[in-house]
């Protein structure tokens, strides 16, 4: 007997698409599409000047292209354009995370504001981030030679060799026109530093006495310039603070932003009574002479998340630079915050081992990482994890369950093919700053999604996966019948549309395939040459993947 079925896309994909998945070793490699988070991953790479934008299915829907190397930061702005920090060439510092440009794109790459900050003596790097009030705070390398690190209380034995102390500085600056700003508050690190070597020289104190003050001669492992090695940046409107993470610290530091520039270099002013001071510090109490657990290990990406309290909850990714055993991990902490200020007992700030925390260890995809990587706590409650080194991302439910996981083909060898080799994967560079997920209808409402629909990896022809589209989009309604169908199997549309057909047999492979164009609403398809059996029949339509299963009797 021969029924005729109307269909509407059902959810019954996750074990299908588990199918397909058996030979691909770069893009999406795991997907439950009932769960994962509904949106668009921004990622790029240290191996390229462009920037993706991809959907669940890891498919390219927007690219943005410069003509310079990323300087780690990219995000979207609220109106979707790119914000973009570049590498620009520099003798006098040369280090990972260097950038020197700030850039906004538009839609189509356009660059519709651009700013320089480098120069012999300093040098933006790392992280940019967008504030309330239309401007721009970022990071920067501020370079002190021997003669003055010496005459501030350095020792002279822990100078580089080539006579450079990188200290650090925070600059906000405002845009003017295309190409221009003006520098309205700047926070220097110099400014705030204690030092135990020479009771003759400046900041000369103890250092357990003064823990709001930064120690000039504590050495993480090794003499190097980049010695505090700002890594991150986050900004609190609520408390109008700032969070910085010092990677060879193993320190996440708090600091005022409501001061003005010239309270910022003193312990006096703003909203916390205490200047540029640090307002809190934590993860490795032994840099400030106090007691208690090392809890960081060369941590990146430390924000502030929206949670019960958004004022002191902490997510970080947690590296596990130099801890035995290696091990890195998602730390999610909860800081004492007591009105603009923090709580502090006996001399050492008052701190608590992290309330949640998933450890590499205990989930696929999520790999060890030394350096770079991030993280971010997504509105449904799941976490994106970006292990950088391995350019794998996963996303994980709050019980540490894998919902997605994508491992990037953008490498130093060009873009990598499906079906490539762990040989070639692992002995090709495909590093990822980090990568964040952004909301569907913000980015369907802000930017054109005028990408190729196709994955990025090369020769992905074959590629298919199910809708994980929101349900307001999934309402395509198509005819497949005869099913069980003996010869001939008939597809109908209920508009006219280009479309492809695809039918797989149950080990993933490529069966079929036919071409519906707008001309038309009806599609039949020869089945004689195909097996007695199961299989899937997939229709791509507009972005779209709807699949049914399919009897040849």
């Amino acid at each position: 007997m021969n029924f005729k079925f109307l269909f509407f896309l059902s959810i019954t994909v996750f074990s299908y698409f588990n199918i397909l998945s058996q030979d691909r070793t770069l893009g999406v490699l795991n997907i439950d599409s009932d769960q994962v988070y509904d949106g668009y991953t921004l990622l790029t790479s240290h191996e390229t000047t462009d920037t993706y934008l991809i959907n669940n299915c890891g498919e390219q829907v927007h690219k943005w292209t410069s003509d310079y190397y990323y300087g780690n930061t990219v995000e979207l702005l609220p109106n979707g354009n790119l914000l973009r920090a570049t590498r620009l060439n520099s003798e006098y510092f040369i280090n990972g995370g260097a950038g020197g440009r700030i850039e906004v794109l538009d839609d189509e790459s356009n660059i519709l504001w651009e700013y320089d900050y480098i120069s012999p003596t300093y040098r933006q790097h790392h992280d940019v981030v967008y504030l309330p009030n239309g401007n721009f705070l970022f990071v920067a390398w501020d370079r002190k030679d021997s003669a003055e690190a010496v005459a501030y209380g350095r020792n002279p034995d822990l100078v580089p060799d080539n006579g450079q102390i990188w200290s650090e500085k925070l600059v906000e600056v405002r845009p003017i026109g295309s190409d221009s700003a003006e520098i309205v508050w700047e926070w220097y690190l110099w400014d705030h530093l204690v030092q135990e070597f020479d009771p003759n020289k400046p900041n000369y104190g103890a250092i357990s006495e003064n823990i709001d003050r930064v120690d000039l001669n504590y050495i993480p492992n090794r003499i190097i310039n980049s010695w505090i090695h700002i890594n991150s940046i986050d900004y609190n409107e609520e408390l109008d603070q700032i969070l910085v993470g010092s990677r060879f610290f193993s320190e996440l530091w708090v600091i005022d932003h409501s001061t003005t520039t010239e309270e910022a270099a003193t312990a006096e002013g703003g909203l916390s009574g205490k200047g540029g001071r640090l307002l809190y510090r934590y993860g490795n109490p032994q840099v400030y002479s106090a007691n208690g657990d090392r809890i960081l290990y060369g941590q990146h990406n430390a924000q502030w998340i929206n949670s019960n309290d958004v004022t002191n909850n902490i997510l970080v990714f947690n590296n596990g630079y130099e801890k035995e055993p290696s091990v890195s991990a998602i730390e999610f902490i909860n800081f004492p915050v007591n009105g603009y200020n923090y709580d502090i007992s006996n001399n050492q700030f008052d701190y608590s081992t992290p309330y949640l925390s998933y450890e590499s260890t205990s989930i696929e995809g999520f790999n060890f990482s030394s350096f770079i990587s991030g993280v971010q706590l997504l509105p449904n409650g799941n976490i994106l994890i970006c292990s950088g080194p391995s350019g794998s991302l996963v996303e994980i439910s709050p019980e540490a369950e894998v919902l997605w996981h994508y491992l990037s083909p953008i490498s130093n060898n060009g873009i990598l093919e499906q079906g490539a080799s762990s040989e070639t994967i692992n002995n090709s560079s495909r590093r990822i700053f980090r990568a964040k997920k952004y909301d569907k209808d913000f980015v369907e409402s802000s930017i054109s999604l005028n990408g190729s629909l196709e994955p990025i990896e090369l020769n992905s022809s074959e590629y298919v996966c199910p809708n994980v589209l929101s349900n307001d989009s999934k309402n395509i309604n198509f005819l497949v019948y005869p099913n069980p169908a003996n010869n001939y199997l008939y597809v109908e549309l209920d508009k006219e549309y280009n479309a492809s057909v695809l039918i797989y047999d149950i080990s993933g492979r490529l069966m079929l395939e036919s071409e519906l164009f707008s001309s038309e609403k009806l599609l039949s398809i020869d089945i004689s040459s195909l097996d007695k059996g199961l299989y899937n029949l997939i229709i791509k339509a507009e972005g779209k993947f709807l699949n049914t299963s399919i009897i040849k009797k």
